[in-house]
């Protein structure tokens, strides 16, 4: 299958600031969106992405990593 420089696709993939993904994941932990809900809201595309922001940015994740690590071993 061969496609000419012309006619590659164009891209579909977002680049959101870190404020606009943060704001999210603030709106989803509070409640206000399921991650789904927000997703659709705010027109994100993958599906996984806001999923992934809440890994990575969510507090209620990394207060629950903290807690780990600070508990006595039995």
């Amino acid at each position: 299958m061969t496609t000419s420089s012309n006619q590659r696709p164009k891209r579909t993939q977002r680049d959101y600031t870190l404020a606009f993904k943060l704001g999210v994941v603030e709106r989803v932990e509070k409640g206000e969106f399921t991650y789904k809900q927000a997703q659709a809201h705010f027109g994100i595309q993958g599906r996984s992405t806001v999923l992934v922001w809440l890994r990575k940015h969510g507090f209620s994740i990394h207060l629950c990593q903290v807690q780990k690590k600070h508990q006595p071993k039995k």
